[in-house]
């Protein structure tokens, strides 16, 4: 497929000429040409795109006529439209291949940025056109997406500090500048930590109880590292800090030396030393409540809520206190059991579960009484076989179809496959079953790169959905990415059951972003004003991982090729819900703490005494030690992510999700054409319809309830009441 111009930018770019006519960042495509990319693009592109703002900021000033949506919002939306096709291929690379390259240019770049950000909202007169434009005739004939992004601009120009004047708003500028240079360091750190440490294991006695699979990948991490041969079998292994490494030695390792050693050197990896973050925190939590009260809010976390469906701390603090006193009775059964399980293994009656220990012993507990192996499951999710049947539940589902884009050389080298930051990325169009036509472009890239692609998985629009200024539809794209385990020379990449749900979880995202109809950016896809809803696909789509018809169409052994036993589904489903008691526990404990401490107002100087008082709280049985307060070290979400008073928003959607599941369960999993209507309803509204309209009023469309009952959640997830 040959990447044509983009006539939009095209236009924009012949009215603004750059200065480097070979500059990639600055040049028509309709997808971006990540292969090009290189340091020295970086740096220019900001430059020229901030004297853009600067002169498309000056004309909207200085406008003559009376504001319509085409001379002010519908130019604003172009202005940014512009932005995105400039910057987010940068942060792309920045997050998915970093080299050390692009370190320097990067920050200068986002410092641009951010400048740019600023100079947009901080315009008086832009910001009193529009609210001109809020107050005409001409409004109450606007569309739903139209209105809702005025209204929504002129609250974010509110929040931005467009009313304060001198020295304030002087200060609230510095301030935003500062956070987000603050944030890039923290960023830095984390990924710096993981790709400086390394631990080498000789005697395989050391790593007992890995599976095969993670076996090998700590073989091949050993070579990729040191260029020196390794065996899974034999060794040596290397392991690093990434999520994967970790999360496989504190389940299964037997060893309880090394879960201790790696549970405590990732905790501590950014607290003290070259990478240590704790400074950085306490500069973020102050400067965030500085700028709060410059805006005239109490605290940090009032400002952040004021956009969201949960608009007070008091419902936060509800939701939190609900889900501990559905959580604590099994809590204590399951950390009783987990106990006596330690004690018993290692012939001790005095043994103390450890934070290190947790992990290991539930998975001992399930394999003993529900007679499952997690590492089982694996052998049937060999990750091609997986795409292709989810796939085939999206287009029965939804009525969309995800066509593998193959390489067809060109001339001039542009095919969509060879465009990308790295060989793993596949690339796919989605068609629309109904009309055969393409309405999106999904990038894939699903493999782990420690100390070169941020931990984690997550989706990003690299364009959203809109209708430019030419009335050309310009169509979303939008990128996965997760860090699973790669495949070797003797298998193909396995996903574990927690993998095959994140993979749903972020195509729940990607469903959003590219399925919508919206045709204003603002409000496009995932462009969900009440940032606390943004969940509610994704979750929504780990549910079906349970559904054994769903599982039927993928879940092939990867070597013999037979169905997964229906015995082991069985058993799977029975250990599904053992250790959710600890999981809700420590997701409300840090939801606690992202809202303390951007509640606090005063004493904003030790977050770590004040996670080690709730951990207190919710855990009364462990003893405090002086690692597990340390992950606010590394705990991107509120400091680095996006999710800074926030962190609340991952339970309060899944409430929203589970009950939006109901909705089918009620009306018959087993009833193909039920669920099939259920699942074009849900297309066409909580997809479909993305920040167009407030998020009550779209869920009322589709399960006809404007709030969510905590009920289905507490029920799927084997939570006790009493």
């Amino acid at each position: 497929m040959n990447n044509s111009p983009d006539p939009f930018f095209a236009t924009e770019l012949a009215t603004h000429p750059p200065h480097d006519l070979h500059n990639p960042l600055l040049q028509p495509h309709d997808l971006f040409p990540y292969n090009r990319l290189e340091a020295q693009h970086i740096i220019p592109a900001a430059e020229w795109l901030m004297e853009y703002v600067k002169s498309n900021l000056t004309e909207l000033e200085n406008l003559t006529e009376p504001p319509s949506w085409q001379n002010t919002m519908g130019r604003l939306e172009d202005v940014q439209a512009v932005i995105i096709r400039v910057s987010v291929p940068v942060y792309n690379v920045y997050s998915l291949h970093k080299t050390d390259e692009l370190r320097e240019p990067f920050v200068t770049f986002n410092q641009i940025m951010v400048k740019a950000g600023m100079i947009l909202g901080q315009s008086k007169q832009l910001y009193a056109l529009i609210k001109t434009l809020s107050q005409s005739a001409e409004y109450q004939n606007f569309s739903s997406a139209q209105q809702r992004t005025i209204k929504r601009f002129i609250q974010s120009q509110d929040l931005s500090g467009i009313h304060l004047k001198g020295e304030s708003q002087k200060t609230f500028l510095t301030i935003v500048d500062k956070l987000s240079q603050l944030s890039i360091s923290y960023s830095n750190n984390v990924v710096d930590s993981m790709k400086a440490y390394a631990h080498i294991i000789t005697d395989a006695a050391e790593l007992s109880g890995l599976p095969p699979k993670a076996l090998s990948a700590l073989s091949s991490q050993y070579t990729t590292e040191t260029q020196q041969p390794s065996t899974p079998h034999q060794g040596p292994w290397l392991i690093k800090l990434d999520q994967n490494s970790v999360s496989s030695i504190l389940k299964y390792c037997s060893n309880a030396a090394l879960r201790q050693k790696i549970y405590q050197d990732s905790h501590h990896r950014t607290y003290h030393g070259s990478f240590d973050n704790t400074e950085i925190i306490h500069e973020i939590l102050k400067l965030r409540h500085h700028q709060a009260q410059l805006l005239d809010f109490n605290c940090y976390a009032d400002m952040a809520l004021s956009t969201r469906m949960a608009d007070s701390t008091a419902k936060v603090t509800n939701m939190h206190e609900q889900f501990l006193q559905a959580a604590r009775p099994g809590l204590a059964q399951e950390h009783h059991l987990l106990t006596e399980l330690k004690r018993e293994h290692n012939n001790d009656p005095q043994a103390i579960l450890e934070p290190w220990d947790i992990s290991y012993y539930r998975d001992q507990y399930i394999r003993q009484e529900f007679n499952f192996d997690p590492s089982e499951i694996a052998l049937y999710l060999p990750l091609d076989q997986v795409l292709t049947g989810m796939f085939e539940f999206f287009k029965e589902m939804f009525g969309v179809s995800f066509q593998l884009i193959t390489p067809s050389p060109t001339a001039d080298n542009s095919s969509t496959t060879t465009m990308m930051w790295h060989e793993d990325v596949q690339t796919y169009k989605i068609y629309d079953e109904h009309t055969q036509t393409a309405i999106a472009t999904l990038f894939l890239d699903l493999y782990s790169r420690p100390g070169r692609k941020n931990p984690g998985a997550w989706m990003r629009g690299e364009r959203p959905r809109r209708r430019n200024s030419l009335n050309q539809l310009e169509l979303a794209v939008a990128h996965i990415a997760c860090n699973f385990s790669p495949p070797t020379d003797d298998k193909p990449c396995l996903l574990e059951f927690d993998d095959l749900t994140t993979l749903f979880h972020e195509f729940g995202h990607a469903l959003q972003q590219t399925l919508t109809t919206v045709e204003v950016a603002a409000v496009s896809g995932t462009n969900v004003g009440e940032w606390d809803v943004v969940e509610l696909p994704s979750q929504f789509m780990e549910y079906w991982c349970y559904q054994q018809d769903i599982l039927k169409r993928f879940a092939f052994h990867y070597k013999t090729k037979a169905p997964l036993p229906d015995k082991l589904f069985t058993r799977m489903i029975g250990a599904k819900n053992f250790g959710n008691a600890y999981h809700y526990s420590r997701q409300v404990a840090l939801g606690m703490i992202d809202m303390k401490l951007h509640t606090l107002t005063e004493n904003i100087d030790d977050a770590y005494t004040a996670y080690q008082e709730i951990l207190s709280q919710i855990y009364p049985f462990q003893q405090p030690n002086e690692y597990q307060n340390k992950m606010l070290s590394f705990f991107s979400h509120i400091f680095a992510g996006g999710y800074s008073a926030g962190y609340y928003s991952y339970l309060w959607a899944r409430i929203y999700s589970a009950d939006a599941f109901a909705y089918f369960e009620e009306a018959g999993l087993n009833d193909l054409k039920q669920r099939q209507e259920l699942g074009l309803k849900f297309k066409n509204t909580i997809l479909a319809l993305g920040g167009s309209e407030k998020p009550s009023e779209i869920y009322y469309k589709f399960r006809n309830s404007y709030e969510a009952s905590p009920d289905a959640l507490i029920r799927h997830e084997g939570l006790l009441t009493s």
